[in-house]
């Protein structure tokens, strides 16, 4: 027998050893977790509807946070100290359509829930409990295809009888975007590192290991603050005799999402090292600059004590943002990317170093968190555009009446082509005699091989947002009557089709 086997029940995981028992064993988030507390014994007071218009009392709750931090354990320790039942479901153990609650509500164990959520005399025994609850576990890790899944348990949600709580490890999943409009938002944070410190001393005192204490801080900072990591490590020095120091500690490599990798650079302290903040551009260095251009306006600085302070340090960012993005076009014009260093740090780590801080909205209805890059909506927005324009110049050129190019096309022909097509159908063009403008147009769309379709693409495509007359689009203006004898003109007398 080797020396490390005279630990006590070595064989056994010391996370599930050192797992709490009661909520005093909860290691950080206080906070989070009395408001969970707090909610839950408040639950039988709640709104009988699933979307309420105060948080506080909304039918389901949604923690969020990393792996390995409580957020399951807080909510079982929690439901038992309030004497709540609960079932738990893990939504990411099964796929498919027909035996999983994460994927539509269905199958026997979907019966099951249904029938668990909807009647509040009906334990997990089967027996008459007034005291129930339902926890949805990994509800982020439905697959792409189970987006039925998300609408059936915002059902669920609507009609239930008993609290829910719903976790998950990624808040910002697209997928949960409409679930988080009917839940409570509680979101978890990672211990800081004197909690960390205090818990996991203890266990090396109790487990008598021959480790030094600035290993332990060593071994925090290199798990990123996750405790199961850190209990992991400590059961493995906890297998050989020797003495453990802090050299012998390896950085964990962490994979951090582009929103929480925002979140630390905008984040007004703790402040990292250069060389963290450009590992965290790098992870994903074609999205963080366009989420900075975003948001660094949207900060009051840390530093600043009025708005002057506050327009000095964002006209800063705005300079680095600019010098950022020649950078970046040198970059992708002459390939040259061993000048991806500078480039990060000028355009991502110099200007929310300058607006590092608090985050503050521009309108009532914004939410704190940042804004997605707008840019990249716009320039789907132009790839649709380019595609219609591309379509709508082959039909004219087809019709052998035009040598014009298509950018000629856009610049000159598209504006007093789309007025031609609709001025005649408005009610105030013809004194009320709108409908005799429908052979007009019709013989234009004939003369240029123009499709219904095609009517409304160059509409679209011409159009400029804004408001006031000039910026309204004319089909607004067109009366209904009217559009629906267009429509089903041309498909009676138009040579092309869509």
């Amino acid at each position: 027998m080797h020396a490390y086997y005279g630990i006590e029940n070595s064989a056994n995981l010391w996370t599930d050893k050192f797992s709490p028992r009661v909520l005093a064993d909860l290691v950080g988030n206080s906070s989070a977790i009395a408001t969970l507390r707090t909610w839950l014994s408040n639950w039988p007071g709640n709104q009988a509807t699933g979307k309420a218009s105060k948080v506080s009392t909304r039918k389901a709750i949604l923690i969020s946070g990393a792996p390995g931090i409580g957020k399951t354990t807080s909510a079982i320790l929690i439901c038992r100290e309030l004497g709540f039942q609960t079932m738990n479901v893990n939504a990411s153990d099964s796929r498919g359509k027909t035996g999983a609650v994460s994927d539509g509500i269905a199958g026997t164990l979907a019966s099951t829930v249904r029938e668990f959520v909807t009647n509040r005399n009906i334990g997990i025994d089967g027996l008459r409990s007034t005291k129930t609850a339902l926890i949805m576990d990994e509800v982020d890790g439905m697959a792409g295809g189970d987006r039925g899944g998300i609408s059936e348990l915002i059902e669920v949600i609507k009609h239930t009888r008993i609290p829910i709580i719903c976790i998950c490890n990624d808040r910002y999943s697209q997928k949960l975007k409409t679930l988080a409009n009917y839940c409570v938002d509680l979101p978890f944070q990672r211990p800081n590192k004197l909690q960390l410190r205090k818990y996991l001393n203890q266990i090396v005192a109790s487990q008598r290991l021959d480790v030094d204490s600035d290993a332990v801080d060593a071994l925090i900072e290199a798990n990123n603050n996750d405790l199961r990591s850190s209990i992991n490590q400590l059961q493995l020095w906890g297998m050989s005799s020797k003495h453990h120091g802090r050299n012998e500690i390896s950085k964990k490599d962490v994979a951090t999402s582009v929103f929480q990798a925002i979140d630390v650079l905008f984040r007004p302290s703790p402040l990292k090292t250069l060389d963290e903040r450009l590992n965290l551009v790098f992870q994903h260095s074609d999205m963080i600059p366009l989420f900075v251009q975003e948001n660094y306006a949207c900060m009051r600085p840390r530093d600043s004590t009025n708005e002057l302070q506050r327009i000095v340090h964002v006209a800063a960012a705005s300079s680095r943002v600019a010098e950022g993005d020649v950078f970046a076009t040198t970059i992708n014009k002459t390939q040259n990317w061993t000048m991806m260093p500078p480039a990060n740090i000028v355009s991502c780590v110099l200007p929310t170093s300058a607006v590092r801080g608090s985050r503050e909205t521009f309108g009532q209805a914004e939410r704190h968190t940042h804004r997605f890059p707008s840019l990249l909506g716009k320039l789907s927005s132009k790839s649709k555009s380019q595609r219609l324009l591309s379509e709508l110049y082959q039909h004219f050129r087809s019709s052998g009446r035009s040598c014009s190019t298509q950018l000629e096309f856009c610049l000159w022909y598209a504006s007093l082509t789309k007025r031609l097509l609709t001025r005649p159908l408005f009610s105030q063009a013809r004194g009320g005699k709108e409908l005799d403008g429908i052979p007009d147009v019709l013989n234009l769309m004939q003369t240029y091989n123009f499709t219904r379709g095609d009517w409304a693409n160059i509409q679209e495509i011409t159009g400029l947002s804004g408001k006031g007359p000039t910026f309204e689009n004319p089909n607004t203006q067109i009366p209904t009557n009217v559009k629906s004898t267009f429509t089903r003109s041309c498909k009676r007398e138009l040579q092309f089709s869509d």
